[in-house]
């Protein structure tokens, strides 16, 4: 179950040969790549999104994303690092990074059985690959969504599988 190199491949140029400034996307999504940042990498992901059944205000329960478990490949099928809960990215060079907030920018996929496209803030540490990122963005996401069933009992886990690209953005100046 690959991603589609052509349309990851496209995705990734197309970011990468725009300008400085804040750019959107060509899309109906509005993606917006924040000011004065360029790729320096794309990296696309296979794995699941893991959600936990837990009990919402009124006793009723409901599906909350834990995180995501994939293995994180370049775009020719190289296995270069993990990306996990925290969300966390750890290449195999021992460089790593972590969200630092929530998302800054939530973009609704048009197949409603896919996660969200996203924008992040995050932290490095180590030198490798992700040295020097200071944002990724999920995109091509296919796959994720929370269960539609409902849990049965609290604690309960279901993990569905997701494929996405995930850019790694960094200052251009």
């Amino acid at each position: 179950m690959k991603l589609n190199g052509a349309l990851a491949t496209a995705i990734y140029l197309s970011l990468a040969t725009m300008s400085c400034g804040q750019i959107a996307w060509a899309d109906d999504r509005g993606l917006a790549v924040p000011d004065h940042t360029r790729v320096i990498a794309a990296l696309q992901a296979e794995g699941v999104q893991i959600y936990e059944a837990k009990a919402r205000l009124g006793g009723a329960l409901a599906w909350s994303l834990v995180g995501p478990d994939a293995k994180l490949e370049t775009l020719d099928g190289r296995e270069v690092g993990h990306h996990s809960i925290g969300p966390v990215w750890r290449a195999n060079d021992g460089s790593e990074i972590k969200a630092t907030k929530s998302a800054l920018q939530n973009w609704k996929p048009a197949d409603p059985g896919s996660v969200a496209w996203l924008l992040l803030e995050v932290s490095p540490q180590g030198e490798g690959i992700f040295s020097g990122t200071q944002y990724v963005m999920r995109v091509a996401t296919a796959g994720g969504a929370a269960p539609l069933e409902a849990p049965g009992q609290a604690g309960e886990r279901k993990s569905i599988p997701y494929r996405a690209v995930y850019l790694f953005l960094s200052a251009t100046e």
